[in-house]
């Protein structure tokens, strides 16, 4: 026999179930309604954590990527001034060494000199 209830806003409540009636086969007895809310909700927590996880670790990626760029382009920035410096280094060494050659040549005309001199 199944009993019902109306409440003062008009909703039917139920308030009893005879296992005849019903056929005993319903999903909502029990613990099946339990173990279904219970196995949804875990699946959906599974679903989501997978999601933030990918999101997370997407995330990482682009921030160290980023990283290794501003990395890379520091040592660009570096090597060029290196490249700079060994040029500027090269064109003192070159005005050394035509200095060098004018000191030369100057230095044996003095000693020509002297030597015509005694």
């Amino acid at each position: 026999m199944i009993e019902y209830l109306e409440s003062a806003a008009g909703r039917v409540f139920f308030l009893g179930v005879d296992a005849d009636v019903r056929g005993g086969n319903d999903i909502w007895e029990g613990w099946g309604s339990v173990a279904l809310v219970v196995g949804s909700t875990l699946v959906v927590l599974l679903i989501v954590g997978a999601l933030l996880w990918q999101l997370i670790k997407t995330l990482q990626t682009r921030m160290t990527t980023q990283a290794e760029i501003a990395r890379d382009g520091a040592f660009r920035r570096l090597a060029e001034e290196s490249t700079a410096t060994q040029r500027q280094f090269i064109e003192q060494q070159e005005s050394v060494v035509s200095d060098m050659s004018d000191v030369k040549a100057r230095l044996a005309a003095i000693e020509k000199l002297l030597r015509e001199v005694d």
